[in-house]
């Protein structure tokens, strides 16, 4: 017999009994290869999904960026300040490596002068930025036609590419220059980072330019480096040096338009790589200890399959490919799924350039897998190894009896501890195996000159230590046996149940081995008794037996007890890291419309009714509806005795200082503190000359909190003081908050278009919004209820987190179903002793379920804190994604109740995970238990 066990000389051929090895291993536990299917299909579906988002996401940008020589950074100069020829020595200013300009620039406000579509003849437009601009090709920002063609002569203008484009050959006017001048739309072209509404020819810029016009000059970049905001900022400065001093009005970054494009794209990245992280560290978990509990349970076939010839390696292998192959299973699923999943978010980011496809690279498909396998095999190599270093004797003696001394640890005594004692281990009460007389009580204990009787048997199981149903003074060995002059005392009650046949600690009468029993001329000192003439009890022993075992397994084998507990905390931390997000994003989608807190809104019939810059055209034939008087319907509402408080706003559209083209304005009357989204810094409007603003705002005007920025409109300008950052999404953040007294200095109509009501508490939004529309019926205007506009994509997101949320849970319910599995059938012998001696099926299960509730209790109270830490660090990233700041109150959105079920619902994942163990070792017949070795 060769090293190993092995007989003969001939070595089974590798693959063939490779293969067959791992086949019957896979096949026979199936619980537990489903198990390694769904975690590696989780982690890598996760993988893939936030992988493959990043990635195929910026792939149409940077690819249009390069094809077409994007500008990097576009900047706008006053012309007042600077001539062409100085701006184009900026070309020359350090890590600028390529430059397009300056061209003549003018904000013109267009109308239709002729019907298009749906849109009729006379129909005002948003302002717009004309460049004039000889070609569409150059070094930096080749522009790309969609249609028509080139504007080539005076009288003609192509538009940039956007939901409101005009077909070619509209035809538009501007009543505000003189004549006033008439262009036909000849093409529709798109620029990669927007350098501009429209484009003519540099002879019509310049015709179209007024003295009391807004016009400048635009130049076009590309820096040496220009991968983050850093960099660009960089390059900004440079070019800044090297202009007049105060001649820059207005930068915008690749960057910025980047974010713009992919913003709801990305924001998918950040929680769906924590569910991925999440995902390979419960399947490194989870197979580590299926693999473990593979090898534990089939100790004397490893020794069979090493007598039989097979290397350590080979079984190594064996383990090893008997874990990799339900892997590989899942991790074709994963990576099928995660395309799936990825398609409907990368769906509004490939139609945005024309250019590489927007799709999952074909190095993710395969990255995210090898990486899931190699963890896998990492996590099997260990008890794969441990099988291979098995020796081929032991393993066929052990078979699948569980090791000498095994989950006895916890029933020891300290050392230098007597019975009796306090200290004592929760197990402690339990005779220990081999212990023949075991006398919990000293004063139990026999007198000198009465020796106990010689044991001539060796120590016995469990069996012959516990009294037998109906069997009164239990005597195992007749050679313990009282003496003639010392007869037992008769027992005088039926038969107990288990609980109750077994003796605790420092109760009177506890004599495991009568032959130790003192002697009648020596009795044993009077035991301690309660006022109520009963023995006292340990705090322990008011425990139900089967609760008292339960909790003790959970220390039999701490390993498997601390690999439970893992992915229990796994879950509890997925779970509390889902519950804040569906509230985080809650919070979003309720306040991510400005003035969403009023409940009621009341239309004037004035200004644009709707988004700044959107013009109110009535149908053709019709004539445009009342205006109602804004005096009028504040008196209404002041009127109506259910109002509790309201306030007003008026839109519009002024030039700001650092921002591109016209920006929309929002000017407030009335407290409106009560209706304001909600902050991230600073205050709310306090008085004149004040504004409000998001962080996308202040990243494109490069401006911070306290600063100024300064508003022109028609010769007019004011100047106003950033004093908060706010958070709301209404057209795109881009939207300035001020006063209505703001908008009057300029010369704009302040009479407001809208008012937000609140009537007050416990009114019906119903019978409300009936009287008040009676009393506005002479007005014009209209009452109506906020509409709540839902974002497709925070319904999008919702989905996928709780889709992966109840797969994670998933995945940790069947990983303590078959850690509770593996240790019920290690104990399945001793689980048959405790029903042949009168364990009820209830108790049965009761005693399974014990032993992991403790385990499940102890792991949620650590992954309730680490679920919230995950959320404070993953929310942010989410925001930074689409360039906005959160709310603090957007992130403090847990309170004690929901923490509290979260703790219990980690008690509910061990519970739920051990129940069909639970039954099954209910259901387990005794004699076949007993039989099982």
């Amino acid at each position: 017999m060769r090293a190993g066990g092995g007989f003969g000389r001939r070595r089974p051929r590798a693959v063939g009994a490779l293969g067959a090895v791992v086949r019957a291993g896979v096949g026979r536990r199936r619980v537990q290869t489903a198990v390694m299917v769904l975690t590696t299909f989780i982690a890598v579906t996760s993988s893939v999904v936030a992988v493959g988002v990043l990635v195929a996401s910026r792939a149409p940008f940077d690819h249009a960026m390069a094809e077409q020589r994007g500008a990097h950074l576009t900047a706008w100069f006053d012309a007042r300040k600077a001539t062409e020829a100085q701006l184009a020595a900026t070309a020359r200013a350090s890590g600028v490596t390529g430059a397009a300009g300056p061209f003549r620039t003018v904000s013109l406000s267009p109308r239709t002068a002729s019907a298009s579509g749906e849109m009729p003849s006379g129909t005002n437009l948003p302002e717009l930025t004309v460049t004039g601009r000889a070609d569409a090709v150059g070094p930096v920002d080749r522009l790309d036609l969609v249609s028509g063609r080139w504007a080539t002569r005076p009288g003609e203008i192509v538009l940039a590419e956007g939901d409101s484009a005009l077909p070619t050959g509209t035809r538009l006017d501007f009543p505000g220059l003189p004549g006033p001048p008439t262009l036909t739309v000849v093409g529709i072209a798109r620029s990669v980072t927007g350098t501009a509404d429209a484009w003519v020819t540099p002879a019509q810029a310049e015709a179209l330019t007024t003295p009391n016009g807004t016009s400048g000059y635009a130049m076009l970049y590309r820096l040496s480096s220009a991968g983050t905001d850093a960099e660009v900022a960089a390059g900004r400065a440079a070019i800044t040096a090297a202009a007049p001093e105060g001649a820059l009005t207005g930068t915008r970054s690749h960057l910025a338009v980047r974010q713009e494009q992919l913003a709801n794209a990305l924001a998918f990245v950040p929680f769906v790589a924590a569910f991925g992280v999440l995902a390979l560290a419960m399947s490194v978990l989870i197979i580590g200890i299926v693999v473990s509990g593979a090898v534990g349970a089939a100790t004397r076939r490893i020794g069979i399959l090493k007598s039989l010839g097979f290397t350590p390696a080979q079984v190594v292998r064996a383990y090893v490919a008997q874990a990799l192959l339900p892997a590989a299973i899942g991790c074709a699923l994963g990576v099928a799924l995660g395309n799936l999943l990825a398609g409907p978010v990368l769906g509004s980011v490939e139609d945005v350039y024309r250019g590489a496809p927007a799709t999952i690279p074909w190095w993710v498909d395969v990255t995210a897998p090898a990486v899931a396998l190699a963890l896998v095999a990492a996590a099997a190599l260990a008890p794969a190894l441990r099988a291979g270093r098995l020796r081929t004797v032991e393993a066929l003696t052990v078979g699948r009896t569980a090791e000498t001394g095994r989950g006895r640890r916890s029933t020891r005594l300290p050392r230098g501890r007597t019975p009796g004692r306090p200290g004592r281990r929760l197990t402690g009460r339990l005779p220990l195996p081999g212990q023949a007389g075991r006398t919990p009580n000293p004063a139990q204990a026999p007198t000198t000159h009465q020796p106990p009787e010689p044991t001539p048997h060796p120590p016995r199981q469990l069996t012959e230590r516990l009294p037998l149903p109906g069997q009164a003074g239990h005597t195992p060995n007749p050679a313990q046996a009282p003496t003639t002059h010392q007869p037992p005392e008769p027992t005088p009650h039926p038969p107990r149940q288990l609980t109750e046949r077994l003796p605790l600690p420092g109760q009177a009468g506890h004599t495991p081995n009568t032959a130790q029993a003192p002697t009648t001329h020596q009795p044993p000192g009077p035991p301690p008794h309660t006022p109520h003439g009963r023995p006292p009890r340990r705090p322990t022993a008011r425990l139900p037996q089967p609760v008292a075992l339960g909790l003790a397994q959970s220390f039999a084998r701490p390993a498997r007890s601390a690999t439970t507990a893992a992915a229990v905390a796994l879950a509890t931390v997925t779970v509390t890291f889902a519950v804040g997000l569906a509230l985080t994003l809650g919070a979003v989608q309720t306040q991510r419309m400005l003035d969403s807190s009023a409940p009621v809104v009341v239309e004037t019939g004035r200004g644009q009714g709707g988004p700044a810059g959107a013009a109110v055209v009535p149908a053709p034939g019709q004539q445009p509806g009342p205006q109602a008087d804004p005096a009028d319907v504040a008196a209404a509402l002041k009127a109506e005795q259910r109002t509790r408080r309201f306030y007003s706003t008026v839109q519009g559209e002024v030039q700001v200082s650092g921002i591109t083209g016209r920006t929309a304005v929002v000017g407030y009357d009335g407290d409106a503190s009560w209706g304001a989204p909600e902050l991230v810094e600073g205050s709310w409007l306090g008085g004149p000359g004040q504004a409000v603003v998001t962080q996308r705002f202040l990243d494109a005007a490069g401006v911070r909190v306290g600063d100024s920025v300064t508003l022109t409109e028609k010769g007019r300008s004011k100047t106003v003081r950033i004093v908060g950052e706010a958070f709301f999404t209404e057209d795109d953040g881009m939207v300035l908050l001020t006063r209505a007294t703001t908008l009057t200095a300029l010369g704009l109509d302040a009479d407001a278009h809208r008012f937000h009501a609140q009537p007050v508490s416990g009114t019906a939004t119903s019978a409300y919004l009936t009287a008040l529309n009676e009393a506005l019926a002479d007005t014009g205007a209209v009452a109506h209820t906020n509409v709540d506009n839902a974002s497709g994509v925070i319904a999008a997101m919702d989905a996928l987190i709780a889709m992966l949320t109840l797969m994670l849970v998933a995945v940790a319910g069947l990983g303590v179903l078959n850690t509770v599995v593996l240790d019920t059938r290690d104990r399945i012998h001793d689980l048959g002793i405790l029903k042949a001696l009168g364990m009820t099926p209830r108790q049965t299960v009761s005693m399974v379920l014990t032993s992991v509730t403790g385990i499940g209790l102890l792991a949620a109270a650590a992954g309730v804190p680490l679920g919230i830490t995950l959320h404070h660090y993953v929310t942010p990233l989410m925001g930074n994604a689409v360039g906005m700041d959160l709310p603090d109150a957007f992130l403090t959105v847990y309170d004690p109740l929901p923490l509290a079920l979260l703790a219990l619902g980690g008690v509910s994942i061990a519970v739920g995970g051990a129940l069909l163990p639970a039954g099954w070792a209910a259901r387990t017949d005794t004699a076949k238990a007993l039989r099982t070795e």
